[in-house]
């Protein structure tokens, strides 16, 4: 498991982030809304239904960077509303990817999830990097 990790770190420190990417919840809760088929036309609108529906929690502002423990609370969100552990991985990682969030602070974030959750780890590692 801790194999895993390392090397997921170290493939992120290769992973070429969008130059235009902000890195930031809004960006995040945006294109998690567009993934989730939920309404939102701007950041602001996105990040307050996701907040609405405990996906991201309520005290996240909308130009606070994504760290491993926003990432830790969003896939809970997502496992607390229906997703898998690896599916939640998932949906978090490919939203995270569009708006430059490095791939191992998803990954921390993910795996932190699935562990509160009791989930395979190994699995949800591999479904955050794909």
């Amino acid at each position: 498991m801790k194999s895993v990790f390392i090397f997921i770190c170290m493939v992120s420190l290769f992973v070429a982030r969008p130059a235009s990417a902000a890195n930031t919840a809004g960006d995040l809760a945006l294109n998690l809304a567009q993934q989730l088929n939920i309404a939102a036309g701007t950041p602001e609108e996105a990040l307050a239904a996701l907040q609405a529906q405990g996906i991201i929690p309520a005290g996240v502002a909308v130009n606070a960077p994504i760290t491993a423990a926003i990432a830790q609370t969003v896939s809970a969100g997502l496992i607390t509303s229906g997703q898998s552990p690896a599916a939640a991985a998932q949906v978090i990682a490919t939203s995270a990817a569009a708006v430059g969030v490095p791939v191992n602070v998803v990954v921390q974030g993910a795996i932190q999830a699935a562990t509160a959750v009791g989930a395979n780890v190994a699995a949800v590692a591999q479904a955050a990097t794909q």
